[in-house]
């Protein structure tokens, strides 16, 4: 299936959308909370988070909402929130409580779509995600100049060293035969 529409939102580049439904077929998620600051829902069916839609598995949960409802419907943990929001409207506090409340609680995995500063400068840099444990998506780089993609993704969100196995310390069975 193909997430292009004739009549598109011109909030988000046609290939930003485009790549945002690759990377639902692929994860293919049973559910999904769309989280986004501008209320696309009211958009109809045309709106950009409508055409993520088909990309989804027959049967997946799909939600749509904004960062000042969400918290309010969100009864059960989703596998996957995509959380689309300008980070220059928020407080660099009020907006790290927003991706650890999601990260912790909300949902298993979680993207986050980075659109491109409106102010003179963007708060959130890449080493800003990185410290609360998000990776950015691999080929968001050919995304249009301003939009990053970042995931968290609690199965893998933390390489494990080479040390950290049963050769090593990690093994019950050699405590006895070794002293530390």
């Amino acid at each position: 299936m193909n997430c292009n529409v004739q009549d598109c939102d011109p909030r988000l580049p046609d290939e930003v959308v485009d790549f945002l439904c690759d990377l639902l077929r692929r994860r293919r998620p049973n559910s999904l909370i769309v989280i986004d600051d501008q209320s696309a829902a009211s958009a109809g069916d045309h709106s950009w988070p409508a055409r993520l839609r088909p990309a989804l598995p027959d049967g997946a949960r799909y939600v749509i909402e904004t960062p000042d409802t969400w918290r309010d419907n969100a009864a059960e943990r989703s596998e996957l929130a995509l959380l689309v929001c300008d980070p220059t409207a928020y407080s660099t506090q009020a907006y790290r409580r927003l991706l650890g409340e999601l990260r912790d609680r909300r949902a298993a995995a979680v993207i986050v779509l980075n659109r491109p500063a409106t102010g003179p400068y963007d708060p959130w840099q890449i080493g800003d995600f990185i410290a609360m444990g998000f990776r950015r998506v691999a080929g968001s780089q050919a995304l249009p100049a301003g939009w990053s993609l970042y995931r968290y993704d609690i199965h893998d969100y933390k390489t494990t060293p080479d040390w950290l196995n049963k050769r090593y310390w990690a093994n019950p069975e050699r405590w006895d035969q070794e002293r530390w």
